[in-house]
């Protein structure tokens, strides 16, 4: 009798990988205007953290270098895990500061299919960032141990140089911090250009 074969069929697929990048070389180069996160109802947390006012930092010809990476990471993510031939653009980027004792609402991006996240600077006590699954569910059950086959909940903790591609609709949150330094970290959109899906289809949408 044959061993059973476990497949993630519908899985989300993540891609985590830590770059070799002079991180203290883009600290001075992170924005000085910040906005606290989320949609300000009276339902959001108190203590939000922030995110830049401008959604383009990477267009910038001084991190050009930094957005050259991430579309290397993309490019690597995409053509050789996902096995799509589709290229994919870059449509907004900013920057999110947290201090102590701040975090963020759980949420997901809206307008794109790929998100990503690097860190620029944290420590043990910085906040993990967290990803939730809300699909319904017939049953609730709770494990004996908890893995990537039966969690609604995982969590990474994020080291300096960390970077984590994720499907945009996965919602996530920065828990909140506990370190006595500022939390910086990086984010990203993507979208894929070309043909969506057989142009045979009624479906059929070209994105240049």
């Amino acid at each position: 009798m044959s061993d059973p074969i476990i497949q993630p069929l519908f899985s989300k697929v993540f891609y985590v990988k830590n770059l070799e990048l002079d991180y203290k070389k883009i600290i001075p180069l992170i924005d000085k205007d910040f906005s606290d996160t989320g949609y300000h109802n009276d339902e959001d947390i108190k203590n939000p953290g922030q995110s830049s006012i401008s959604k383009k930092v990477l267009e910038r010809p001084k991190l050009k270098f930094l957005k050259k990476q991430l579309m290397k990471e993309l490019h690597l993510y995409t053509k050789d895990v996902l096995k799509y031939d589709n290229e994919f653009k870059m449509t907004t980027s900013w920057f999110t500061r947290t201090y102590s004792n701040q975090e963020s609402n759980y949420h997901c991006h809206s307008n794109c299919m790929i998100s990503s996240v690097l860190y620029i600077q944290v420590d043990n006590s910085s906040g993990d960032i967290s990803f939730m699954d809300y699909s319904t569910e017939r049953f609730c059950l709770d494990p004996r141990e908890y893995n990537i086959y039966n969690s609604r909940s995982w969590r990474f903790k994020p080291v300096n140089g960390m970077v984590i591609f994720f499907p945009s609709e996965v919602f996530h949150k920065v828990l909140q911090s506990n370190s006595n330094i500022v939390r910086y970290s990086l984010a990203c959109n993507y979208i894929p250009t070309g043909d969506l899906s057989m142009k045979s289809s009624d479906s059929h949408l070209y994105l240049k």
